[in-house]
């Protein structure tokens, strides 16, 4: 099977997965809105035909085997592949933004976030604090965090 091309829509859809992955298949763990939002991407990026999608009570999944360890590789080597400030980068964070992110009055706050998450921010220049406890990454700079995945 011929291996699928990393575009930025698709490093979106990763990242928002990512921060709310099913134990079963690829799926999002949440809301009604999070739920919307999942199905809209996987029906725009045609992974699989709408009929495929399941949809649960706080979640939602598909199956497709070749899909999610891609998937699950792109999540493994985030950091060697999301190393450089570029569309594929912004869309990835912003896929992770989406996801779980919370825009305060001073600051933006990213729920389920880990260490290997910081380093990422880190490497591409925002600057961030880990409340581990939590899994709570609070960016520093989220002014020029907003304005790169806005680009």
């Amino acid at each position: 099977m011929k291996k699928t091309k990393l575009t930025p829509d698709i490093a979106f859809f990763v990242g928002f997965w990512k921060m709310r992955p099913t134990e079963k298949g690829i799926g999002v763990k949440g809301g009604i809105n999070i739920q919307k939002e999942f199905v809209k991407l996987v029906i725009d990026n045609k992974f699989v035909p709408p009929e495929k999608i399941k949809v649960e009570k706080n979640s939602v999944t598909f199956h497709h085997i070749k899909y999610r360890s891609e998937f699950k590789k792109i999540v493994e080597n985030q950091n060697d592949i999301f190393n450089k400030r570029n569309r594929l980068s912004s869309a990835y964070l912003r896929g992770i933004y989406e996801s779980t992110g919370i825009k305060k009055e001073d600051a933006v706050i990213i729920e389920n976030a880990n260490f290997k998450d910081q380093m990422l921010f880190e490497r591409l220049g925002f600057y961030t604090r880990l409340k581990r406890k939590e899994k709570e990454l609070g960016i520093i700079n989220w002014e020029k965090f907003l304005e790169f995945i806005r680009e």
